[in-house]
This record gives structure tokens, sequence and C-alpha cells, in this order.
């Protein structure tokens, strides 16, 4: 990942953010226009991205839990920031 002010892009197609999380919810806020692939428990789901920065829910839990994700933005992504609750 490129670091820069505002948010993250993707270096190459290998690229992804590993995170640890505590929460009944996760929300990850991304813009641009690409897909963005959510791995969690072994199991990959893909968001549809089109658009200036917005907030998008990639964990929806019954209640809290732990947990590790890795996100890989398509190119043409940039992450700024991930939320819980």
């Amino acid at each position: 990942m490129v670091a820069g002010l505002p948010g993250a892009t993707a270096e190459s197609d290998e690229s992804s953010i590993k995170l640890n999380y505590h929460a009944k919810n996760v929300y990850v806020v991304v813009g641009g226009t690409g897909t963005l692939a959510v791995t969690r428990n072994g199991q990959t789901t893909t968001v549809p991205i089109s658009g200036p920065p917005t907030s998008h829910h990639i964990v929806a839990g019954d209640g809290v839990e732990s947990g590790t994700l890795e996100v890989r933005p398509g190119k043409g992504l940039r992450v700024y920031s991930f939320t819980y609750g």
C-alpha cells in the first residue's frame, strides 16, 4: 500500500490490509472505482465500489466477536479508514 494524504492506494494486485477486530460491526471508508475483496473466516466477499469516499458495512455480526479480516482494494480504489460498532 502507498500511504498518502488522504487515504492509501494499492501498489500492486497483491496489496492487502490485515485487520484484527473485536466488534459486532466493521465498516471501511473507501472511494474510487473498482472492487474491494474482503476475506473473513476463509470466505471472500467482493464489494463493487464507485464514487466518492463512502462507508461500507463489511462485517455484520449478531454479537461482539473477534477475528481477522483481509481487505484487498482493487486498482482504482483508495482506502481511508475503518470504524467499529
